[in-house]
């Protein structure tokens, strides 16, 4: 008889859904994966179909809240991608072009002008002395 009962407690343990350890121990989905614990272990202790059900329909569940995060998380990383192209090209347009900016920049009025010199503001002529004193 003892074996009989061995043989069963064999066929229990191998009908036994087991839920690894990576996910039972997961940090970003434990909310979920708590519910989906709990039902597979009910499921383990009474064999109800029903609550094999409801597990797979919240696996299911679970396989859609990671796709859609997944999907996200490829969105913004196609989306940042995007930026810094544009931002590359950009700033590789501007070093292309900044020779062309730098000719289109005035040159300094001492370079154009070397006749003209412009005049002290510490050191005012006569006749703007004469101006300032009128005003005064």
């Amino acid at each position: 008889m003892s074996t009989f009962k061995d043989i069963l407690e064999q066929i229990r343990e191998q009908e036994k859904i087991n839920v690894p350890d990576s996910i039972k121990f997961n940090k970003e989905y434990s909310k979920s994966i708590k519910t989906l614990i709990s039902n597979v272990d009910e499921y383990n202790r009474t064999k109800d179909s029903e609550k094999l059900k409801i597990t797979l329909i919240q696996s299911l569940r679970l396989i859609e809240e990671i796709l859609e995060k997944q999907l996200k998380k490829d969105y913004e990383t196609k989306y940042e991608l995007k930026k810094k192209n544009y931002l590359i090209a950009k700033f590789k347009q501007y070093i292309a072009d900044k020779d062309d900016l730098d000719a289109e920049l005035p040159d300094d009025d001492d370079k154009k002008t070397p006749g003209v010199k412009l005049k002290d503001p510490s050191n005012p002529s006569d006749a703007e002395i004469a101006r300032i004193s009128k005003m005064i």
